[in-house]
């Protein structure tokens, strides 16, 4: 039975435990704290004297070479939770990649990242993970001062990571099932770590240093970090938004654990519960001071935990979560081919048979998924329909600034005659688009005249002018008084306009008599007017 080292390397300093594990069974039989250097203060020449100041240390402590487990604090890494769509596990770790490169404004390359599969939640459409990136210098640091103290990193995680195993143990013992959400409150030196558990698993983290202006109010000053870290889950999404915090776990020094106990269940109005850490393992006596700080610990025995005896899924940067690696059954199928031909159909068959069951399954995935593409269709169907109906009335409709125009042009001059009023009417039913005009001109074969300026082509097709008589005596210069209607024309088909065309021709001998007015009985026409009608 070996001793097995593990530390948290915090900013300022790195704290250890050495403990004895066997089968299911940690016991711890020594702590220590080494404080690192300030490597702002060291300056370029002891530049290099900065990757060997754990070994002395080490040396010093009688701690043998060999693998160590090191506990990161929550602030070196950024972590935030994932939205995937529905996949199996095999396919996680290629989307969690993907979408840690697609949110990261730095390249995958110069990170390390791993994750946590959270379990699903009913009514939760796809899967979610918490996803956890640190720099890769970060672990190249790490590894080469453990290097020089011919320490081994065996695993890299972190520290709220690493209570989590507490949580899951002080639940599973209160409890007969672990659920709901848990708030856990930890200080580590100055360092307030405060974390959000769902069904036993880390949802969301905050971290945050106390400041030295704090001393002697550090409850007031802690309960006010859980508030800033509540705020900031709220919004973190929206089913995050209305959860309900149904205790609180709190690992701090006892001297702060009755009024941080009392403000936190004054803010959150739900019991608080401390976590007593040095249960979970055993303690030689001696190992930890009676003044010492327990909950400086609380990583490297956490990591403990979650390497040998695991209750909730931790973080691991060395050993991030991968795709599983295909098996290669080439060797097996030589071994299988010199059996002989009967064993080589027993094996195609199974194969066989798998691969219906796989075709199967996908089979029966698109036909779920046809049916769920077509109650969406049906869904819209309504939503087409009425898009459908605008497209056509859209086509329908008629550019009336243009039609203006273009009457504007075939007019003659306000010299012969002006318009009083002009009506643009949209079509309704079979009867075509139509512009109603109601004007005065100076005579009446400037009124017949309008008629051959709106036939000219198959633009309008108007009706016969009605001429309404003498022009009011208040109206100077202009003797007639006419209205007309001007259908337009819709544009034609080629064989619309074939045909078109030839009665046009047909058509094209006489005037359109329709359009000339009948004169009174007992009245001359005018040989201008004969040539107009």
């Amino acid at each position: 039975m070996s001793d097995l080292l593990a530390v948290e390397w915090e900013h300022g300093h790195v704290a250890g435990v050495l403990a004895q594990v066997t089968s299911g069974r940690i016991r711890v039989t020594r702590t220590f704290v080494i404080p690192r250097p300030n490597s702002s203060a060291s300056g370029s020449a002891s530049g290099m004297l900065l990757l060997d100041w754990l070994k002395p240390e080490i040396v010093k402590l009688g701690i043998p070479a060999g693998p160590v487990l090191v506990a990161l604090p929550r602030d070196e890494a950024i972590v935030r939770r994932l939205e995937l769509p529905e996949v199996t596990d095999e396919e996680i770790p290629v989307l969690v990649r993907f979408q840690a490169g697609a949110k990261s404004s730095v390249g995958l390359d110069e990170l390390s990242l791993d994750f946590i599969p959270l379990p699903k939640r009913e009514g939760a459409v796809g899967r979610e993970v918490l996803l956890a990136t640190i720099p890769r210098q970060t672990i190249d640091e790490v590894n080469t001062v453990c290097g020089s103290a011919s320490l081994t990193p065996k695993s890299i995680g972190l520290t709220a990571v690493a209570v989590a195993q507490f949580v899951a143990r002080a639940e599973a013992a209160s409890e007969p099932t672990t659920g709901g959400v848990s708030l856990v409150v930890a200080r580590h030196g100055n360092r307030i770590e405060v974390s959000v558990l769902r069904f036993g698993h880390l949802l969301f983290s905050h971290s945050n240093r106390l400041s030295d202006s704090a001393t002697g109010q550090e409850a007031q000053a802690i309960t006010a970090e859980v508030s800033r870290a509540l705020v900031a889950l709220r919004g973190a999404g929206a089913d995050v938004k209305d959860l309900k915090i149904e205790r609180i776990w709190t690992l701090v020094s006892a001297a702060e654990q009755e009024l941080l106990s009392e403000s936190l269940n004054r803010r959150l109005s739900c019991e608080v519960r401390p976590l007593d850490l040095l249960s979970t393992v055993e303690v030689d006596s001696g190992a930890l001071a009676p003044s010492a700080d327990a909950a400086l610990f609380a990583g490297p025995i956490g990591m403990l935990l979650a390497q040998y005896a695991p209750r909730v899924p931790s973080i691991d940067f060395l050993a991030p979560r991968q795709p599983p690696v295909k098996r290669d059954d080439r060797k097996r199928r030589l071994v299988l081919a010199g059996g002989g031909a009967l064993a080589i159909a027993v094996v195609l068959g199974v194969l066989q048979w798998q691969r219906l069951g796989r075709l199967d399954e996908e089979i029966e995935n698109l036909n779920t998924k046809e049916n769920t593409l077509n109650e969406k269709l049906a869904a819209f169907k309504s939503t087409v329909d009425s898009a459908t109906i605008v497209a056509q009335w859209e086509a329908d409709s008629v550019d009336w600034l243009g039609e203006l125009a273009e009457l504007t042009t075939r007019m003659p001059g306000t010299d012969k005659m002006y318009l009083q009023k002009i009506e643009c009417l949209p079509k309704s039913g079979s009867t075509s688009p139509t512009v109603h005009v109601v004007g005065y001109a100076r005579s009446r074969d400037e009124i017949l005249a309008l008629n051959s300026r709106f036939t000219a082509d198959d633009h309008f097709k108007g009706a016969p002018v009605k001429e309404k008589g003498a022009a009011p005596k208040e109206i100077e210069y202009y003797t007639m008084q006419f209205e007309k209607d001007l259908r337009l024309i819709p544009p034609a088909s080629k064989k619309d306009k074939a045909s078109a065309s030839s009665e046009k021709k047909a058509a094209a001998a006489p005037a359109e008599k329709t359009d000339s007015p009948t004169p009174p009985a007992g009245t001359k026409k005018s040989s201008e007017e004969k040539a107009a009608s």
